[in-house]
C-alpha cells in the first residue's frame, strides 16, 4: 500500500470514528426504510424516535439521519442530544460536506419549490395537534431538516419553557399551523437561527406566525433566518404581563422577511432588533403593542409595508412602550407613517433614522406622546407632513431634524399649544424644513 492510500485510509478510518462512534458520544445513524441509508442501525420513519428513545438521559448522543420520510418526534430528559438531517451515508472525504443543505435563499424563496424530496430531505411530519419536533430536555440541537405538516394546536418544532440550550439550526420550517414555538427558561443561551421559515398557517391556535412565544423566552436569539408568506407575524412575543412568562434578553438580528409579515412584541425588555430587512410586509414593518421598554432598534431596512414601519401602540396591553431607542434605521414607501410613536409613548429615543415617500407622515407623535427625543432624522416626499405631533402630544425635544418635498401638508407639523417653541406644547431646536405650521419650528435650509 503507497504513502498516499495510507493516509486516505487513517482519514477514512478516523471519520468513521467520529460519525460512527468510538469516542464518548455515541453515534446513531437513522434511515426511513425506504431510501437509501447505508450503515444505518435503525431503519423505519419512527426511527428517529426509536433513537431518541434509546439515547441515555444524560447523552451526548448525535443522531444523524438520511433523507427520506419520518414520523414526529419527542424529547424528553435526553439532554446533550445531536440530530441533523440530510445526512450522507457513507460520509463523504473532506472537503465534501456529510449533510445535503436543505436548501439556500433561492429556493426558500421560490414557492414552486416543495423543499420536501425525501431523495434530498430529511421531512419530519407532525400531524393534528401533534408537533414535528416537541423538544423538553436541555441542550438539544435540531439541525437539517424539513419540518412540517403539524397543525392544530401543534407547532413544527416546539421548545419548552421549563428548558434551555435549545438549538434550531438551518432547517426548513413550513406548511404548519405556526413554525417554532420558541421558550426557554434562559439559564443558557438558545438560538432559532439559519432556517427558512416560510408559510405557516394552518388553520388553528397561532396559526400564521414563523416564530412565536407566549410562556416566557430570555437569553436567546433569533437571527439570520428567512421568513416568507406569513399572514400575521414574522416573529411574535406575547407572553407576560407576569415577569416569568415576558420576554427578555432577546436578540433579532439579521433575519430577512419578504413578502411577509410584521415584528411584533409585548411585555419584552432589555432586547435587540438589528439589522433586519423586511420587504412588502402584509402588516407594519415592526410593532409594539404595550408594555415594551429598553429594547433597542436600530439599522433594520423596512420597504413598502402595509401599514406602518415601526409603530408603538397598547393595543394588546395598555401600558405605554418606553426607554426603547430607535435609531439608524431605513423606512421608505410604507402605506402609512414610516415610524410612529402613539397611546402614551414615553420617554424614547428616535434618532438618526432616514424615511422616505411615507403614505402619510414621516415620523409622527399621536395620542397623548410625551418626553420622547427625535434628533437627526431625514425625511423626504412624506405623504402628508414631514413630522407630525398632533395636538395631544408634549414635552418631546425635536432637534436637528431635516424634513423635505413633502406632498400634501408641512414639512414641520405640531398641532399642539403651550409655552414651548412658537406656543407649541413641545420644544423645537435646529430643524430644517421649507414649510412649517405654526411658524417658527423649523427653517429653511440655506
Amino acid at each position: 500500500m503507497s504513502t498516499r492510500q495510507k493516509v486516505w485510509l487513517t482519514v477514512a478510518l478516523f471519520i468513521g470514528v467520529l460519525m460512527y462512534g468510538g469516542n464518548e458520544a455515541l453515534a446513531v445513524l437513522v434511515g426511513d426504510g425506504t431510501h437509501p441509508c447505508p450503515g444505518a442501525t435503525i431503519t423505519a420513519p419512527g426511527g428517529i424516535q426509536t433513537a431518541v428513545t434509546a439515547a441515555t438521559t444524560a447523552g451526548p448522543t448525535t443522531i444523524q439521519v438520511c433523507p427520506g420520510t419520518y414520523t414526529a418526534v419527542t424529547i424528553v430528559n435526553r439532554n446533550n442530544l445531536t440530530l441533523t438531517g440530510g445526512f450522507i451515508a457513507p460520509p463523504p472525504l473532506p472537503p465534501l460536506s456529510p449533510t445535503i443543505p436543505a436548501f439556500d435563499r433561492l429556493s426558500c424563496l421560490n414557492p414552486l419549490n416543495p423543499l420536501n424530496d425525501p431523495t434530498q430531505h430529511s421531512v419530519v411530519s407532525g400531524g393534528p395537534n401533534v408537533d414535528a419536533f416537541n423538544v423538553r430536555a436541555n441542550n438539544v440541537t435540531i439541525s437539517n431538516f424539513t419540518i412540517a405538516g403539524a397543525t392544530g394546536s401543534a407547532a413544527g418544532v416546539n421548545l419548552a419553557r421549563a428548558n434551555s440550550d435549545h438549538h434550531v439550526l438551518d432547517n426548513v420550517i413550513q406548511n404548519n399551523t405556526f413554525g417554532v414555538y420558541f421558550n426557554s427558561s434562559g439559564a443558557t443561551p438558545s438560538n432559532v437561527s439559519g432556517n427558512c421559515i416560510r408559510n405557516n398557517n394552518v388553520a388553528g391556535a397561532a396559526a400564521g406566525n414563523g416564530v412565536y412565544s407566549d410562556q416566557g423566552l430570555s437569553n436567546a436569539v433569533i437571527g439570520q433566518n428567512i421568513f416568507t408568506g406569513h399572514e400575521n407575524a414574522s416573529i411574535i412575543m406575547v407572553g407576560g404581563p407576569a415577569a416569568a412568562s415576558s420576554q427578555s434578553n432577546v436578540q433579532m438580528s439579521s433575519n430577512e422577511m419578504v413578502e411577509d409579515a410584521p415584528i411584533i412584541l409585548i411585555n419584552t425588555t432589555a432586547s435587540s432588533i438589528t439589522g433586519n430587512s423586511s420587504e412588502e410586509s402584509a402588516g407594519s414593518g415592526i410593532f409594539f403593542g404595550g408594555n415594551v421598554s429598553g429594547v433597542t432598534v436600530s439599522g433594520n431596512f423596512i420597504e413598502r409595508c402595509a401599514f406602518t414601519g415601526i409603530n408603538l401602540r397598547t393595543t394588546f396591553v395598555n401600558i405605554p412602550n418606553s426607554n426603547n431607542t430607535i435609531s439608524g434605521n431605513e423606512v421608505e414607501r410604507c402605506g402609512d407613517a414610516d415610524i410612529r410613536l402613539n397611546d402614551g409613548s414615553h420617554h424614547n429615543t428616535v434618532t438618526e433614522n432616514e424615511v422616505n415617500r411615507s403614505g402619510a407622515e414621516g415620523i409622527g407623535l399621536r395620542g397623548g406622546a410625551h418626553d420622547n427625543t427625535l434628533t437627526k432624522k431625514h425625511n423626504d416626499r412624506s405623504g402628508v407632513d414631514g413630522l407630525f405631533i398632533d395636538a395631544t402630544s408634549k414635552n418631546n425635544t425635536l432637534q436637528r431634524n431635516r424634513m423635505r418635498r413633502t406632498v400634501t401638508g408641512f414639512d414641520c407639523h405640531d398641532a399642539s399649544t403651550g409655552t414651548g417653541t412658537a406656543n407649541t406644547g413641545n420644544t423645537w431646536t435646529a430643524n430644517i424644513g421649507a414649510t412649517d405650521s405654526p411658524d417658527g419650528i423649523c427653517t429653511p435650509k440655506k
